[in-house]
């Protein structure tokens, strides 16, 4: 596969009646998902077979219809969180947006349940009656409950569009689902007044990125159906969205690479394929097909050894959503991907969440990434947002004689991997992603990132250490952050800044470089940090060069190690050979950070609501201090490990480094000898012509 390149490895459902003990982060006390006799010989590791995914489904259910006064009306859940919508003082147009929401998202759960249970009851509610209802009086203009006219929804909300043609996507994706039990059901009259609804929206006005799909969805959920569209508009609509591929199975989503390109494009193509693609569109369906492909081919990278998926990007909230490209694959003619891997990744992802207790709040997931967090969501958040979750669960929609249910999970490329590391780039997209051995975690590294958002501006992404909100102090986790000092009379003057833009430099030699860029009041960067990132077992080697124009105070954060259980980590300090070492232990988390080279200490900061696993957490940061001008082009180098095991490290294992040798001009870069022989040589001349964004 040209552009990406795998590198050799270094050396039965129920509220838990049980009454486990709680976590003290969480929301909902004493509740969590626990697989009613898991299945361990088909599901050696996470014990979860297709019934235990049923009884998840439920689960799930059980916490929605707890919201149900009566059956005739929506699903409204409690908006928890001001940064969610509707907002106080809302149109008609919110309102009936997060109704959708409620509904279609669920839906989404409920849908293969009832083709294959259309008698299921959940809290004495026969769910496929409710839904059924629910879904025609949506799209019926003279309910009360009506989603709205696309034009309509447009000119009440100030001609921007609303959350209503997502949701008329989802109801496609659950009909197609639940075709048997709820689609065929309604009468030729009820299904003319759906399609007439969803025509409506499929030909309205879209997004230019990702939501073009919903359009496409929509129409092709028509065109099974017998329904005419416009199939000029669709065409152009796939077309738009092919433009965006990027290659080695990433379509960048408006500016940025991120999981749209994976439970957006790669998910909805593969439905698109199933659905009508195959028979009306084939050269489009194999493109689709063959892109999905090259995603399978690196996609497991992104997941610990558990399946943990990142947080990394926009709609955290979505959370075990990371996995459903892995089960839209087997809707493909070619699926490229070891199915036991596939499922094993997959059901450890929807255990990392609906398995923990501090998820849940009202009985359904919360707005966060764990438990409630509201520096993870966004303005088109609402309290049902987070059941996007839901489309991992096409996977009840398989046969069940399909091999992503047949399969005996395995553990793909790890246990080959013992302590040692397997790397993983991409270089159209700028990325790469690790899967450390010794720690069980997954790390993304980004090298194309346009905005200025903390979603993902990082140097990196672990499924261990999830990512922190940033910290207006200056100690931001996985990020420089730079202080500008002097005679600097702007407003930015004496505030922590971190970086605005990161470009992609490229693999060579072992080492990765990228660019991230600091901007003041003008377009100009005014300083900039060559970065190179040496990945070693259990973390990297950082040797980056600072171009700064005027006198700064730089910090360089480590990963943020959230305080479990309400309790600190034992941190450790020390000198050896000239480097300055620091330790934070907390549970079975780990981290070192240790400053070889133009660093003046190293620190420890305590945040307060900045972790999304723990109320507070610590991060150790290297320092360069505010007493020592840095000169125009300075080199720091750095040493940032993390463990899983709950030790702390020994003598041997931070003795890792014996040299580090200039360059010849030495601010264009240095060799690292380590202690096992091997010699990396970071060479930053003409990083201008080789960089990307």
């Amino acid at each position: 596969m040209r552009g990406a390149t795998i590198l050799p490895a270094i050396c039965g459902a129920h509220r838990d009646c049980r009454r486990l003990p709680s976590s003290p982060n969480c929301a909902e006390p004493f509740m969590r998902f626990v697989p009613e006799n898991p299945d361990f010989r088909l599901s050696p590791f996470s014990g979860m077979a297709r019934e235990h995914w049923v009884q998840a489904a439920v689960f799930l259910l059980e916490g929605v219809f707890a919201h149900l006064g009566n059956v005739r009306e929506p699903l409204v859940f409690p908006r928890r969180s001001p940064e969610a919508y509707p907002r106080p003082g809302a149109t008609w147009v919110s309102l009936r947006a997060q109704e959708m929401e409620g509904l279609a998202r669920t839906f989404l759960i409920a849908a293969p349940l009832i083709e294959e249970n259309p008698d299921l009851m959940v809290r004495g509610i026969n769910v496929r009656d409710y839904y059924a209802r629910q879904i025609l009086q949506a799209c019926d203009p003279s309910s009360p409950t009506f989603m709205g006219h696309a034009e309509d929804i447009a000119r009440a909300n100030g001609g921007q569009l609303a959350q209503q043609l997502v949701e008329v996507a989802a109801l496609c994706i659950g009909l197609m689902s639940a075709r048997t039990s709820v689609w065929s059901q309604y009468s030729e009259m009820e299904r003319a007044t759906i399609a007439a609804c969803f025509h409506d929206h499929a030909h309205g006005k879209t997004h230019p990125h990702n939501w073009r799909f919903f359009n496409v969805l929509t129409g092709a959920f028509l065109e099974a159906n017998e329904v005419a569209v416009d199939a000029v508009a669709m065409d152009g609509h796939l077309h738009a969205l092919m433009a965006f591929y990027a290659g080695d199975g990433w379509y960048r989503d408006g500016l940025e690479f991120d999981y749209y390109s994976a439970w957006a494009f790669q998910f909805y193509g593969a439905l698109w394929c199933d659905w009508t693609g195959y028979q009306r569109r084939p050269e489009t369906a194999r493109m689709i097909e063959r892109r999905h492909g090259e995603l399978m081919a690196v996609y497991p990278h992104f997941f610990g050894r558990n399946g943990e998926s990142l947080l990394w990007g926009r709609s955290a909230i979505y959370r075990c959503a990371a996995s459903s490209p892995l089960v839209a694959a087997f809707r493909l003619r070619e699926t490229p991907i070891d199915p036991g891997w596939a499922r094993r990744i997959a059901s450890g992802n929807l255990l990392q969440f609906l398995g923990r207790d501090d998820l849940w709040m009202d009985e359904i997931p919360s707005l966060g990434f764990f438990g409630p967090c509201d520096p993870v969501l966004q303005s088109y958040s609402c309290a049902a947002s987070p059941f996007w979750l839901a489309k991992i669960f096409q996977a009840l929609s398989l046969p069940k004689d399909s091999p992503f249910w047949t399969a005996v999970e395995n553990e793909g490329e790890w246990p080959r991997l013992g302590s040692g590391v397997q790397t993983v780039l991409l270089e159209r997209p700028g990325l790469m992603a690790t899967i450390h051995g010794s720690t069980g975690a997954a790390e993304c590294r980004p090298g194309k990132l346009a905005l200025a958002q903390s979603w993902y501006q990082r140097l990196a992404f672990n499924t261990a250490f999830p990512w922190e909100a940033d910290d207006e102090a200056g100690a931001t986790a996985m990020s420089y952050s730079l202080r500008r000092l002097g005679e600097d009379s702007s407003e930015a003057a004496g505030k922590w800044a971190t970086p605005v833009a990161m470009r992609h430099g490229g693999f060579r030699d072992g080492v990765l470089y990228r660019q991230i860029i600091f901007r003041r009041n003008s377009p100009m960067p005014d300083v900039v940090i060559d970065l190179a990132d040496i990945v070693i077992p259990g973390g990297v080697l950082r040797v980056d060069r600072v171009r700064a124009d005027g006198e700064c105070e730089l910090r360089l954060g480590h990963f943020g190690l959230p305080h479990l259980h309400g309790m600190a980590p034992e941190i450790r300090e020390w000198r050896e050979d000239g480097a300055q070492f620091a330790t934070a232990v907390c549970g079975e988390r780990g981290l070192l950070l240790a400053t070889y080279r133009g660093w003046s200490g190293v620190a420890a900061q305590v945040h307060t609501c900045k972790n999304v696993e723990a109320e507070t957490s610590t991060v150790l940061y290297a320092v360069r201090s505010r007493g020592e001008r840095m000169a125009e082009v300075s080199l720091l180098v750095t040493l940032m490990l993390h463990r899983t095991d709950g030790r702390h490290w020994t003598a041997s294992e931070t003795d890792l480094v014996r040299e580090i040798v200039p360059a010849t001009d030495c601010e264009a870069g240095v060799t690292v000898c380590f202690k096992d022989g091997e010699e990396r040589t970071v060479d930053f001349s003409r990083i201008e012509g080789r960089l990307g964004g």
